[in-house]
């Protein structure tokens, strides 16, 4: 695990993310209920390219966010906060991280001493009462975040991430999620991500970002 950035949403992070596959994005490289290459993945690999030859374009100030990540920037330290007294832990914040292959990077909430980190969202009163019920159901994590914890997993290599779903009104959600057969697959699936990535970005005369970005001192 390499850390590129100490903080999130900042100028250099927005940079150093450029063209970068993270794992914010990997619901689009694996189905999370078959665990099948996404046909999406052709999308992300034309959008990573363009983020490149158009910076200017996907520049911090053009993306204005949507109410669920305003949300998220108001509600998730809030979250992180009642997390850390509730286990009294230590979190430690983090920017960007890289993968010790530079293929892939992730932006954890937070890291949780040598092996554990925090990923929280704070979705509104009807979501989380649909993620409250199917934990209920399946002791899983909500598919439309399975692909990144479980991502989060590979590319920094930490042994456990806790997903922490926060809305006041309800119960904090806590899921611990270890490296399971889920994770085995998106491994495989990542590298042929990789090699096609990669193979496209020749075409265009670019190289993988991740190659360049430096460790943050």
């Amino acid at each position: 695990m390499i850390i590129i950035t100490r903080e999130q949403r900042t100028p250099e992070w927005y940079a150093a993310r450029r063209g970068l596959p993270t794992a914010s994005e990997f619901g689009s490289i694996i189905t999370p209920k078959k665990m099948e290459y996404a046909a999406a993945a052709d999308t992300y690999i034309d959008n990573l390219i363009d983020e490149l030859m158009r910076p200017e374009a996907h520049s911090e100030e053009s993306w204005t966010g949507n109410r669920h990540t305003r949300r998220g920037e108001l509600l998730e330290p809030e979250a992180a906060g009642t997390y850390a007294f509730d286990r009294d832990v230590r979190l430690t914040a983090v920017g960007l991280v890289l993968s010790d292959c530079r293929r892939f990077g992730c932006s954890p909430d937070a890291l949780i001493g040598e092996d554990g980190m925090l990923e929280a969202k704070a979705p509104d009163g009807p979501t989380i009462v649909r993620w409250i019920r199917e934990h209920r159901r399946t002791g899983d994590v909500p598919l439309e975040h399975k692909a990144q914890v479980h991502g989060s997993l590979i590319v920094t290599g930490r042994k456990w991430v806790d997903f922490l779903a926060y809305c006041r009104g309800y119960d904090p959600l806590v899921i611990r999620v270890t490296p399971d057969k889920f994770t085995d697959r998106l491994r495989e699936h990542l590298d042929r991500f990789h090699t096609e990535y990669v193979a496209a970005l020749a075409a265009f005369g670019l190289t993988h970002p991740g190659e360049s970005l430096e460790a943050a001192a």
